[in-house]
């Protein structure tokens, strides 16, 4: 009887490391085929921690069952049986069961110890497949150890042992193997400590254009003007913002081309979007029109494009604008449902009044 609960143990043992070595350190075949063969009994976590719990955990779990299939075994080859195949499936539920009350205290006790949960619904979520996982063993070798056991009944010499001893025994190693749960929360793996990091680094679109327009000498420069957004407006999905430029200085100046305009998302990444020249559904574009802006003056320029979906994207925070590529960018913060990827509709400088 106990050379069968040894050997069962043994077998639990190995079914744990194997599971272990060949899902995680050799893995030959997917882990769903390995455990079909080798289930996970001993608990996966311990094969992990520093020691001695990664020794002493499976010890622990593996002497707790045997001492379980004892129990068991001995509680039925005390009664008579007549029927060799009657006993022998009896002794195989002995190994379920045995497989079942080991993983139930090692889910108990992880339970507890993990006790408050950080949210309900994480409460029982290892909680199945623990249990499981040691049944399933017992379903698929529990019937080794009752071959091995079965063969006690007919043995001239067989004597009930007391229950006393072996249930005590196998009480405290029980709560010893409960107790040791929180090794798998307090014992941190071995590892070096991680290289300080710096705060991330945000690129943001550059305070001017890569390339240049070629200014002429009349051309307002970057200090005589002052750039302001409007509100934003909208008509069936579709979307409009209206640029003004101020002649601050108390010197005329002329305006030409289209205005600069880049994007920075929410986060202050910059975006790849992409300018069009031209009109859209609620602007339009008379074209490159060159004009005195007098002092105090206005000019405005249209930015058009289509609603687009933010869910997935981080949308434009930041607008710059230029009075034309190569001049300073004014930034300015917005909230438009623009997206990186997509393109927006830029109409030329045109005097207002």
């Amino acid at each position: 009887m106990t050379a069968a609960a040894v050997t069962a143990g043994l077998g639990w043992f190995v079914s744990g490391a194997l599971s272990a070595a060949l899902t995680n350190f050799v893995p030959i075949l997917p882990s769903s085929v390995i455990q079909l063969v080798f289930p996970p009994t001993v608990p996966r976590a311990s094969w992990y921690l520093d020691a001695p719990w990664h020794v002493l955990l499976p010890l622990l779990s593996t002497v707790t069952f045997v001492g379980l299939l004892v129990l068991l075994i001995d509680r039925v080859l005390a009664r008579p049986v007549g029927d060799s195949g009657i006993a022998f499936f009896a002794l195989w539920l002995c190994s379920v069961l045995a497989t079942f009350i080991t993983s139930l205290l090692w889910a108990l006790g992880v339970l507890i110890v993990s006790w408050p949960p950080i949210r309900i619904a994480f409460l029982l979520e290892d909680f199945g497949a623990t249990l499981l996982a040691g049944s399933y063993w017992g379903i698929i070798w529990g019937w080794l150890p009752a071959l091995m056991a079965v063969r006690a009944l007919h043995d001239p010499q067989r004597t009930v042992r007391p229950i006393a001893l072996p249930l005590m025994a196998t009480a405290a190693i029980a709560v010893m193997f409960v107790g040791s749960a929180p090794a798998t929360l307090d014992t941190q793996i071995a590892q070096p400590a991680p290289a300080p990091t710096e705060e991330p680094v945000v690129y943001g679109s550059p305070p001017t254009a890569d390339i240049s327009e070629s200014v002429g000498a009349d051309w307002c420069r970057d200090d005589q003007l002052r750039i302001k957004p409007g509100t934003p407006d909208s008509a069936t999905g579709h979307r409009v913002l209206v640029v003004t430029v101020l002649n601050t200085s108390g010197a005329p100046c002329v305006i030409d081309f289209y205005p600069d305009i880049a994007f920075d998302d929410a986060t202050g990444w910059a975006m790849d979007v992409f300018p069009v020249r031209g009109g859209s559904f609620l602007t339009e574009d008379a074209g490159r029109s060159a004009f005195t802006l007098q002092p105090g003056g206005a000019a405005t320029s249209a930015i058009g494009w289509n609603a687009m979906a933010t869910s997935q994207s981080s949308p434009a925070g930041t607008l710059l604008v230029a009075p034309y590529a190569g001049a300073t960018r004014q930034s300015f913060p917005v909230e438009l449902d623009i997206i990186t990827g997509s393109s927006v509709s830029v109409t030329a400088w045109q005097p207002l009044g």
